[in-house]
C-alpha cells in the first residue's frame, strides 16, 4: 500500500489485486486475533487449543493475515 503514494497514472489491475489481498489479510488478522482472544478469555478453555472457525483452516490465521497485508495490518 505504500507504493500507492508513488502512482502517477491510473490504478491498474495489479494494484487492485494487491488492495484485495491486503483487505483479505486485514480481515484474517483481525478476525483471527478476535477469535483467539474470546477463546482464551473463557476459563473453560484453559490449557486447550482452539480449532474453531478460522482456526480450523490454519494454525495461525493471524500470521497469515499479517503476511498477506505485508505487515501493514499490525
Amino acid at each position: 500500500m505504500q507504493a500507492a503514494g508513488n502512482l502517477t497514472g491510473p490504478v491498474g489491475a495489479v494494484a487492485w489485486a494487491g488492495a484485495a489481498l491486503w483487505a483479505v489479510g486485514l480481515f484474517f488478522e483481525g478476525v483471527g486475533d478476535h477469535q483467539l482472544a474470546r477463546f482464551k478469555a473463557d476459563p473453560a478453555n484453559r490449557g486447550r487449543i482452539t480449532d474453531r472457525v478460522l482456526w480450523s483452516w490454519t494454525r495461525h490465521p493471524n500470521y497469515f493475515g499479517d503476511f498477506s497485508c505485508g505487515g501493514a495490518c499490525s
